[in-house]
Order: C-alpha cells, then sequence, then structure tokens
C-alpha cells in the first residue's frame, strides 16, 4: 500500500521558500525574538548556515549557540554590510 505525504508543497510556497534561502542563507543576522530553548538574548548576532525545506533557518550564533529559527514563530534580522 502506498503512502501519501502528509504535507505536499505547492508553488507558491516552494517560491517563498525559496525567497527565504536566497534573503537569509549565508547571510549575518541579529537576533529580533526567539521561543527556541537555548536561544541566546535579544541582540546576539550570528550567521544563518541554511534553510531547510520549510522554511526554518539555522543559525550559528557568536556565542557558539546553534538554534533554529522557526518560520513565522521567531524573528531575526539581515544585518546589511
Amino acid at each position: 500500500m502506498e503512502r501519501k505525504p502528509l504535507f505536499k508543497m505547492n508553488a507558491l510556497m516552494k517560491t517563498r521558500i525559496e525567497s527565504i534561502k536566497k534573503e537569509y542563507e549565508g547571510r549575518r543576522v541579529k537576533l529580533l525574538y526567539s521561543e527556541a530553548d537555548g536561544a541566546p538574548p535579544k541582540g546576539t548576532l550570528g550567521t544563518v548556515l541554511s534553510v531547510d525545506d520549510m522554511g526554518t533557518r539555522h543559525v550559528l550564533w557568536d556565542n557558539g549557540t546553534q538554534t533554529e529559527m522557526i518560520l513565522g514563530l521567531d524573528a531575526c534580522s539581515v544585518i546589511k554590510e
């Protein structure tokens, strides 16, 4: 019996995720807000290592911690250089 995926990404969602990847991957960011366990304090700087297919940004913070920034729940801003 073939199992159907629980979640099917539509074209609009794919476009949005690709946009997030272009905006954040490899960029320096500043933490604005996070509910993640072990998240550093507001204002901490870090580097986005990757963005997965759900739009979650994986960030290595300058204090040595690493957290996942969930789209719609956590916020960071790209630092303009």
